[in-house]
């Protein structure tokens, strides 16, 4: 079995040395187009708009796992996405005066309506704030599903039944809504999970910071969600910002990444962020930036840098700093408080992303306020590439044969892409000895992904490979090439079988009672109990590969 097209990159695995992934971060933002937006020096206000009350944390119910999506929160957002994070501040902390969403091209991601209320139309754009302008389109469909070019649109609007219309970004019915930003260019300044950034250093009523590195009296730390992505993407670093940071004596400030379960519960831990003295930075006024570089522990206790690409939620965990004598910091920023023209928490405040930590248990912020909502900031530099072919399977003849696919890529934005491109891609499993794969790029054509199928030995009926694609900072895309009596559409596998009828999925299986379909991002997509045979919806669905797992522990890839 041959594993890359030319060299490993460790891609297939939840990190990657960062030795063999260079820094690409500055050279990249050097090279992307944008659009002319302007910036606003970041600020820091010392106290609240409302009097700050804060419940007392021994009487705030903690558990061992983070609030899911679907669950009924203390206050329950209205409105969220999926696939989707906010742009935070650049390098400079610097920031957009248009909130921005930042989103990898050519990848589904979507927005939903929670309001409650039955969806009248949904107005979007795509590539309409691009220098080259763009289109606006319609849906009435109950959540908006788009699949964005490498490109700035403008974000959805939603008029629901009784008349009432909402933007993402709008928290005050006074002021209006919020006009925001799309960037599926996929090199966004910095990812967040809070659109207005860090510019709050909290205090109580007393006058004194609340959420400094004496922390609360019965919490260790802070907890910051960032959601599953629409791919995986690359994350090189992350920063924070605060105020009055003193580390002595080598002391290090610490930023544990956990991978997050289905159930809410943290999984395996990724890496672990390390922030010394050099890593703190004076922005003005005893305002600092602290910079967390990543590592993987070995079994010895050793160090190594690495850059994380995940493709499920993570958790980072700011911890280990109180009681430590060598570490002191005034307080944390946290986003400006959501709070609404009457001075009350909204009912558009943001899903739970920010939690305290106490011991092996967590609570979200949300229990922890009593007059409004925030949570402490976190910036992560990441790049959010992908690619998309023009066609995702192929049946060879049996004397063998060649495909050209060709392929939008975002990889163009790095100045040696053209001399080289192969080194910028790698497969998530085996390529197998039968299917050789190329790739190619030239001015006029772009980028070019051949297929060539040898020939179908005597005795073989038929067989199938299905190859996982991804590029040095994320994304994902599958190619099905299949042979002889191989399917591409219905494929068997045990007694199990699916097939695709006008656009749904046909299961059948004398063991199985139960099937769900997930998108190669992991996301369940569709499910269904049966008896025998069944057909699960999927018209809606986008064209593409999906996998359908049977409770009968069969898996079968299957294209539509």
């Amino acid at each position: 079995m041959k594993k890359t097209l030319l060299l490993a990159l460790g891609l297939g695995t939840a990190l990657a040395a960062s030795a063999a992934s260079p820094n690409y971060l500055q050279e990249v933002k050097s090279n992307c187009a944008d659009v002319n937006r302007q910036k606003v020096d970041m600020t820091v206000h010392t106290s609240a708009p409302v009097a700050m009350k804060l419940k007392n944390v021994n009487d705030v119910a903690t558990e061992s796992r983070i609030v899911t999506k679907g669950e009924a929160a203390t206050k329950c957002p209205w409105y969220y996405q999926v696939g989707l994070f906010f742009e935070g501040l650049d390098s400079e902390f610097q920031g957009y005066v248009m909130p921005t969403f930042a989103c990898p091209p050519f990848a589904e991601v979507s927005y939903l309506n929670a309001s409650g209320k039955a969806t009248s139309l949904w107005t979007y754009g795509v590539g309409d704030k691009s220098n080259a302008g763009g289109e606006t389109y319609t849906s009435t469909d109950k959540n908006l599903t788009v699949s964005y070019p490498m490109t700035y649109s403008s974000a959805p609007i939603l008029k629901v039944a009784d008349g009432q219309t909402w933007q993402p970004y709008g928290i005050s019915e006074k002021s209006g809504n919020i006009s925001g930003l799309v960037n599926s260019v996929g090199v966004p300044s910095s990812l967040s999970v809070q659109h207005f950034g860090g510019n709050w250093a909290p205090k109580t009523q007393d006058g004194k910071y609340a959420f400094g590195s004496d922390c609360l009296a019965g919490a260790d730390g802070y907890g910051i969600l960032f959601d599953e992505p629409a791919v995986p993407y690359y994350v090189e670093s992350a920063r924070m910002i605060m105020k009055g940071v003193s580390l002595k004596n080598g002391a290090e400030l610490t930023l544990n990444v956990y991978k997050v379960n289905d159930d809410g519960t943290l999984g395996d831990k990724l890496a672990v962020g390390k922030a010394g003295a050099d890593d703190v930075k004076l922005l003005a006024n005893d305002l600092y930036s602290v910079t967390f570089k990543f590592f993987e522990e070995d079994e010895l206790g050793g160090l190594s840098e690495v850059a994380i690409y995940p493709e499920t939620a993570l958790f980072y965990a700011f911890t280990d700093f109180k009681g430590n004598s060598n570490i002191s910091f005034e307080s944390m920023c946290m986003n400006w408080p959501y709070v609404d023209d009457n001075g009350e928490i909204p009912a558009s405040y943001p899903a739970e992303v920010g939690y305290f930590l106490g011991g092996d248990k967590m609570a979200p912020f949300s229990a922890l306020f009593e007059d409004t909502y925030s949570a402490p900031v976190l910036f992560v530099d990441a790049l959010m590439g992908n690619l998309d072919f023009d066609k995702n399977s192929n049946h060879f003849a049996n004397d063998g044969g060649s495909l050209d696919v060709a392929v939008e890529t975002n990889l163009t934005i790095f100045k040696a892409y053209a001399d080289n491109p192969v080194q910028y891609y790698a497969v998530e499993n085996d390529i197998p000895d039968w299917l050789e794969i190329s790739v190619s790029y030239d001015a006029t054509k772009g980028t070019v992904f051949n297929f060539k199928a040898a020939p179908l030995p005597e005795g073989v009926s038929g067989r199938r490979a299905d190859v996982s694609f991804t590029t040095v900072i994320g994304g994902r895309e599958v190619f099905v090439a299949t042979q002889g009596d191989a399917s591409v559409a219905g494929v068997e596998a045990t007694n199990s079988k699916v097939s695709v009828v006008d656009g749904n999925f046909v299961v059948e299986s004398d063991n199985a009672t139960s099937v769900a379909v997930y998108n190669l991002a992991g996301q369940k997509v569709a499910e269904a109990a049966f008896a025998g045979k069944a057909t699960v919806p999927a018209a809606d669905l986008a064209k593409g590969v999906y996998v359908v797992k049977f409770n009968d522990n069969t898996v079968v890839k299957v294209a539509k």
